[in-house]
């Protein structure tokens, strides 16, 4: 039986207003709301709703593998730049906890700050995993600017630090960048995985843009004779630079509002 719900009419349309937007550091943006009139009882339903939504189901991107070749003799080698549409990789032989000779840090640790890099897209919605490069000579200092991206991806910090070279020596890297939600581990990031290569560096792809939300419910009198009590819900949102507070409360909105209206016309079986 197909169950069709009539929906309740508002004597006040609801309201959602940022009575606050600042950002605090590059990778720190913090946005408060204020959303309402709401009936008593409905502003804690409407507030942990949409803070469980802004911490699960927002869409990000980030880096969820690498690979890495370093060049000794940089006048005979083009690392990991793509030349008509094509790359060509040097050989290695470097996994999680190899020592690269030439270069400051450990394997390990250049994916541990690859995996602090925040990456937002100016193309809501791409399917096709995406690359980044980087194709440097030492001595130098590696950072986030050094990154060779798509046109609609961007760096938030390009100041984000990766490796140091310390000799004459070519350093190539070659990142895979994706689109998904919440947090991915290294192990099913291998189990996704459609290659053999051995010299692929997996990452734990952490997809939240939404550090932090908070909400506290008030009430509030409305009316002339202020004989209409209602609930006012504050949202408190703190992202990573890549979505704004308000796009992010607007995505968690239409998410839910797409969650509904599927329940609007299910099937009571």
């Amino acid at each position: 039986m197909e169950v069709t719900l009539n929906r309740p009419k508002l004597s006040e349309l609801l309201n959602i207003k940022c009575i606050e937007h600042k950002i605090n550091e590059t990778k720190n943006h913090y946005g408060r709301f204020k959303i309402g009139p709401l009936n008593i009882g409905q502003g804690i339903t409407v507030g942990n709703s949409l803070r469980r939504t802004l911490l699960s189901d927002i869409t990000g991107i980030a880096i969820t593998n690498a690979k890495i070749a370093v060049d000794k003799n940089p006048a005979n080698s083009e690392g990991l730049t793509p030349t008509n549409n094509s790359t060509t990789i040097s050989d290695t032989n470097f996994h999680e906890f190899s020592s690269i000779s030439g270069v400051r840090e450990s394997v390990l640790e250049i994916l541990l700050n690859l995996k602090n890099i925040v990456l937002s897209d100016d193309n809501a919605d791409f399917k096709d995993i995406q690359r980044g490069f980087i194709n440097v000579k030492g001595p130098y200092r590696v950072t986030a600017n050094d990154l060779v991206l798509p046109d609609t991806i961007n760096v938030v910090d390009s100041n984000q630090y990766i490796a140091t070279i310390i000799s004459e020596q070519t350093f190539s890297m070659e990142v895979s960048i994706k689109q998904g939600r919440g947090i991915t581990e290294i192990s099913t990031q291998v189990d996704l995985q459609q290659t053999d290569e051995a010299d692929l560096l997996t990452i734990d792809a952490t997809y939240i843009p939404v550090k932090k939300v908070n909400y506290i419910v008030e009430e509030e009198a409305i009316g002339n004779d202020n004989s209409s009590l209602k609930e006012i819900v504050i949202l408190e949102v703190w992202t990573n630079g890549s979505i704004e507070p308000q796009a992010a409360v607007s995505s968690a909105i239409e998410t839910l509002a797409d969650l509904y209206r599927s329940l609007q016309s299910a099937i009571i079986i």
